[in-house]
């Protein structure tokens, strides 16, 4: 690996932390700042890797989320009217869902050949683990922070030093 390389990968390396470093102790969480620090550690990726990697996995993330915004208006009136709704409209809902979860499905499979044309299997493997690890820290920082307010108290320190 070049000098300059090594410098360059040192130099995004840095900003990512000081992104995570800011969403965390910031008003408004970068989650996408703290998750691409979270993966980079995770996956350990070689500068190679890190070029042909990180442009798929935009993409896919990108491709999720269009898919769930679309969704994610059906879901809410669903939720709100289900008590009044037909059970044609009931059925209608359900079959939409089961749609957007064969798409997922789709998705993931699409991306899933991307991913090993661009990393060695144990890589891949270690990206949704670390996907899934980073969701779950998510999900308990919420659940402290929800449970500090409850106690009276601001924050949920636990959590913000696990992101670390």
């Amino acid at each position: 690996m070049t000098m300059q390389l090594k410098y360059t990968l040192l130099a995004v390396l840095m900003m990512a932390s000081a992104w995570m470093v800011k969403a965390q102790n910031g008003d408004g969480q970068n989650v996408e700042a703290i998750r691409i620090a979270y993966l980079t550690r995770q996956l350990n990726l070689t500068p190679e890797e890190a070029q042909q990697f990180w442009p798929v996995y935009n993409q896919a993330q990108d491709e999720l989320k269009a898919l769930k915004l679309g969704q994610r208006q059906e879901v809410r009136t669903a939720r709100r009217n289900f008590d009044t709704m037909s059970d044609a409209e009931v059925e209608e809902a359900v079959n939409t869902m089961v749609e957007v979860k064969q798409k997922e499905l789709d998705l993931f499979m699409k991306h899933h050949e991307q991913y090993i044309k661009v990393l060695p299997i144990r890589k891949v493997a270690k990206l949704y683990k670390a996907e899934a690890d980073f969701r779950q820290m998510l999900l308990d920082r919420i659940k402290e922070r929800q449970e500090a307010r409850q106690n009276g108290r601001v924050g949920g320190v636990g959590a913000r030093n696990r992101l670390r």
